[in-house]
C-alpha cells in the first residue's frame, strides 16, 4: 500500500492555509484507516483522519473494493486545510482484510476541534494492527505504511 499527497511523497512542505489532498493505493481489497502524528518542539499530537462522511468511528475507516485495487484513491473530499500546530507530520496508514471498526482495533479518540485526538500512545494503537502473516491465506492480513511531510506558518 502507498500514501501520497497532491505534492508527491518525498520532501513535501505545506504552508498554513494551503489545502492538501491525500491519495491512497492498496494492492488488494480491504479496509484502511489513517493515523496522523504531529511533532512540534517537545509536543506530540496523534489523531485519526476522517476518510468519509460517516460518524466516528466509521468516519475513520474506508473499504477499497477489488475494482479500485492498485489505483490512486483521493480520500480528501474537499481537501485538508493546513492548520496549527506546525512541524513535522506523518500519516500512518493501516490496512487489513477485515474491518478495524468491527474488530475494535481503531484507537479511541477524543474530539478536540479540529482533531480526533488518539487517547494513549501511538505505539499502543499500532500494536493493535500489526502482524502480517505471509503463508496462511485464511489468516487475517494487516500492514502499514508512513508518509512524512512538513507544515509551516504562512509568511
Amino acid at each position: 500500500m502507498e500514501l501520497q499527497t497532491n505534492k508527491g511523497s518525498q520532501g513535501v512542505v505545506f504552508t498554513q492555509g494551503e489545502t492538501a489532498r491525500v491519495l491512497v493505493k492498496l494492492n488488494r481489497s480491504g479496509y484502511f484507516y489513517i493515523q496522523g502524528h504531529i511533532l512540534t518542539g517537545q509536543k506530540k499530537l496523534s489523531y485519526l483522519l476522517e476518510v468519509n462522511d460517516e460518524k466516528p468511528p466509521h468516519a475513520f475507516e474506508l473499504y477499497v473494493g477489488p475494482e479500485d485495487v492498485n489505483k490512486w484513491i483521493d480520500i480528501s473530499g474537499g481537501g485538508f486545510e493546513i492548520l496549527q500546530p506546525f512541524g513535522t507530520e506523518s500519516l500512518q496508514i493501516f490496512a487489513s482484510d477485515t474491518s478495524f471498526v468491527k474488530s475494535g482495533a481503531i484507537p479511541n479518540t477524543t474530539y478536540r476541534d479540529p482533531y480526533h485526538v488518539v487517547g494513549g500512545k501511538a505505539t499502543e494503537a499500532a500494536s493493535l494492527t500489526r502482524g502480517l502473516v505471509r503463508n496462511d491465506q485464511t489468516t487475517e492480513r494487516k500492514s502499514e505504511a508512513v508518509l512524512m511531510f512538513q507544515t509551516i506558518a504562512a509568511k
